[in-house]
């Protein structure tokens, strides 16, 4: 998850674009057995984290 601000406990790995609204992203699998799924992304309104 990327957030402008912390979304709290239940999102303990979210990333701060530090003031960024825009740019890349990429994955990362290092040592993989084969390939990885397609990573999915989705834009959601801050207030309605809680049910995503």
């Amino acid at each position: 998850m990327v957030a402008h601000r912390d979304p709290g406990p239940r999102h303990p790995n979210w990333l701060d674009p530090c003031g960024h609204d825009q740019g890349g992203m990429i994955g990362r699998y290092v040592g993989a057995q084969r390939p990885p799924r397609a990573l999915g992304a989705k834009v959601v309104p801050f207030d309605v984290l809680a049910i995503h």
